[in-house]
């Protein structure tokens, strides 16, 4: 009998289903992670990260997403964690989601820091931080500094 590897499931209103790994699932994958559970208050950032993948890898194919898992087992106490880094070219870009705006100091420390650690830093936003963001942009402070809006997701009938 063949273990079943993946719960599909419809977490959020009017998007599509989730595939999440079961416990077998994940074991067959082999790259030791835990058991992931949706916890309401982070699945549309969730969903929102997952979009920006499906979109950065359907234009550049060629580059390698890492996972905010895999970025996780190798960061040091302390320091902030992207949502995801692309590697394309033998660059290094950090990738922030960012649906709600955050206070300036917070925003700023975060830029300095992946600013120090990446090639690029490339945030994909909603029309808020979208301004926040582009602001800080344009004052020239962080010049490996990028902000995109954030895709859409096109799903395709089949």
């Amino acid at each position: 009998m063949l273990a079943r590897l993946v719960d599909v499931r419809r977490l959020l209103v009017g998007e599509p289903a989730w595939a999440i790994p079961t416990g077998s699932g994940l074991r067959a994958g082999g790259q030791g992670f835990g058991l992931w559970r949706p916890r309401i208050g982070l699945l549309a950032h969730i969903a929102a990260v997952n979009t920006v993948r499906l979109h950065i890898q359907a234009r550049s194919p060629q580059s390698e997403w890492v996972l905010e898992r895999v970025l996780a087992r190798e960061r040091e106490p302390g320091e902030h964690l992207p949502d995801g880094v692309v590697i394309t070219e033998g660059q290094q870009v950090a990738i922030e989601v960012e649906l709600t705006v955050k206070s300036q100091r917070r925003v700023r420390l975060i830029l300095d820091e992946l600013s120090g650690r990446y090639d690029t830093v490339l945030y994909w936003c909603a029309p808020g931080a979208h301004r926040q963001l582009s602001a800080l942009c344009e004052s020239g402070r962080w010049p490996k500094l990028g902000v995109r809006e954030l895709p859409r997701l096109t799903v395709r009938a089949s």
